[in-house]
C-alpha cells in the first residue's frame, strides 16, 4: 500500500519555524499549509519569511485564508490575494472554513461559494 503524503500547517503560532530541521523531519514533509490571512484585514505576521523558506527547503505550499462568512468575500479574497502576491505556489490556495461567528449553514455555504 501507498504511503500517504504527510503535510503540516503553520502560522505565527509555531514562532519562527527552522525550516531545514521540517526539511529534515521523519516522515517526509511533502506539503505545508501557510496561513496567510484571516478577514480582510488581518495577515499573518510569519507569513512571508514561512512562505519563503518552504519554498527554500523543497517544500510543496498552499497558502490558506480563514474567511469571516459575515464579511464581504469580494473584500477578503482580494486581501488574500494582495497577501500571496505573484507566487501562488504549488499547490491551489486554500481556505479555512473554522470560524461560524454564528452564522448559519447557508449564509457559511454562500460565503464559501463567493470566495
Amino acid at each position: 500500500m501507498a504511503e500517504k503524503p504527510f503535510g503540516i500547517d503553520v502560522s505565527k503560532y509555531q514562532g519562527q519555524v527552522d525550516w531545514d530541521v521540517v526539511a529534515a523531519h521523519v516522515p517526509k514533509v511533502i506539503f505545508v499549509g501557510i496561513r496567510a490571512a484571516i478577514n480582510w484585514g488581518y495577515t499573518d505576521t510569519w507569513f512571508n519569511r514561512n512562505w519563503s523558506e518552504a519554498k527554500r527547503v523543497g517544500i510543496l505550499r498552499t497558502a490558506y485564508h480563514v474567511i469571516f462568512p459575515g464579511e464581504s468575500a469580494n473584500r477578503q479574497m482580494s486581501h488574500f490575494l494582495s497577501v500571496v502576491g505573484d507566487d501562488l505556489g504549488e499547490l491551489p490556495l486554500t481556505l479555512d472554513v473554522e470560524l461560524d461567528h454564528g452564522y448559519s449553514y447557508n449564509v457559511i455555504r454562500d460565503s464559501v461559494y463567493a470566495c
